[in-house]
């Protein structure tokens, strides 16, 4: 797969290859690295920083991230993930489906489902996005997201981390060719 070549030695992909990947670019990327890729699950981090664009009109005297913005990293994790099964299994969607290239394809949110979200997110949290594919079609890919902060915890005078679960959404991608998609727009 071209995103295998995109990985460092240790599998991971940091945001510079990410952004070959998928459609988002800085400041708009809530995607700093992908630690874990395979074709049916994806972990990926984010670091909150007091700079980041968000946190400047959002609770201004008490910057705390959107829930919409964290749901927008999961998206993005979640784009990245379907990509991979793209390409994965391109013969078979040639072939079997007529679906075109993976370049040629776009890949659309369609629904968040089931939002829970148990605790707010702060600058300097660093927040990991854990994605499942459900399932996935040449049409629709339906995906499991978690949101995980790591907490730092001191045990006998040790700093040690623990993760904690803050939120998990359903979500629903459209898979729609490109070309088609964007000509709707002219309509």
């Amino acid at each position: 797969s071209p995103i295998d070549n995109l990985r460092n030695q240790d599998g991971s992909i940091d945001a510079d290859k990410i952004e070959q990947i998928i459609p988002y670019h800085r400041p708009f990327l809530l995607v700093d690295k992908i630690l874990f890729l395979d074709r049916n699950k994806l972990t990926a981090v984010k670091q909150l920083h007091k700079e980041d664009f968000f946190f400047n009109g959002h609770f201004t005297d008490f910057p705390i991230m959107p829930v919409s913005m964290m749901i927008e990293g999961l998206g993005q994790a979640a784009t990245l993930l379907i990509r991979y099964n793209i390409e994965q299994n391109l013969p078979k969607y040639v072939l079997a489906h007529k679906v075109q290239h993976h370049t040629e394809l776009e890949i659309l949110a369609h629904k968040a489902n089931d939002l829970v979200l148990n605790k707010p997110s702060f600058p300097g949290d660093t927040l990991l996005y854990e994605i499942n594919i459900v399932e996935i079609d040449e049409r629709r890919a339906t995906l499991f997201g978690r949101i995980i902060k790591e907490k730092k915890v001191s045990v006998d005078s040790k700093e040690q981390f623990g993760d904690e679960e803050i939120g998990q959404v359903k979500l629903v991608f459209g898979i729609v060719n490109r070309k088609e998609f964007r000509d709707r727009r002219n309509r």
